[in-house]
């Protein structure tokens, strides 16, 4: 979705910026500099889309490989002179530079979402470090891959038992609190 959103102002402002380019409606042959940043744009939405299509689950290796694609494209928008930019390139400019601050605040939110639920699923890291393995191809070693479904097992088993604990636990009864001192109390029916 954000992509779609960052591709489609790209090219919403690649085309006015055509439209209102000098000699756009006369056909003038004064030819002007190609727009660097709808190009920027569309290339760094393509490799947003690669990151999230290899990287599809949460991971500290994904987080990583986001903040270096985060911080080659940092480099690559601060290397463009701001204000020699014309104006509808400063907005293409503005928008990739809060598409990446933004990210930053996503990835931190993610990676703490991961710490909060880690100890409700202390076997999410097995199963990812699992399938990024399988991602890369790495030639399959059947006893470490055994001895990691095996302690994934039992991870699940002691989780399994401490949930069941607590639904186990019998509620602790509160009690009723006093209708508030200005409040009439019901009367009975007739």
């Amino acid at each position: 979705m954000r992509i779609a959103l960052v591709t489609l102002a790209g090219l919403s402002l690649a085309a006015v910026a055509a439209c209102l380019a000098p000699g756009a409606a006369s056909g003038g042959a004064a030819a002007a500099p190609a727009p660097r940043t709808p190009a920027l744009l569309e290339e760094y939405a393509a490799d947003e889309s690669g990151v999230e299509r290899y990287w599809s689950l949460p991971s500290e290796a994904r987080r990583e490989h986001e903040e270096a694609v985060s911080l080659e494209w940092r480099a690559t928008l601060d290397a463009l002179d701001f204000a020699a930019l014309p104006r509808d390139e400063q907005v293409d400019w503005l928008v990739l530079d809060n598409h990446l601050r933004a990210g930053i605040t996503r990835r931190a939110a993610e990676a703490a979402r991961r710490a909060e639920i880690a100890e409700l699923v202390p076997f999410a890291d097995t199963i990812t470090a699992l399938e990024e393995d399988r991602w890369a191809e790495k030639p399959l070693d059947p006893q470490d891959a055994a001895a990691r479904l095996d302690e994934l097992g039992k991870q699940v088993k002691d989780l399994r038992e401490r949930v069941k604990k607590k639904e186990d636990k019998p509620a602790e009864s509160k009690p009723e609190a006093a209708p508030p001192a200005d409040t009439k109390p019901e009367a009975a029916p007739p």
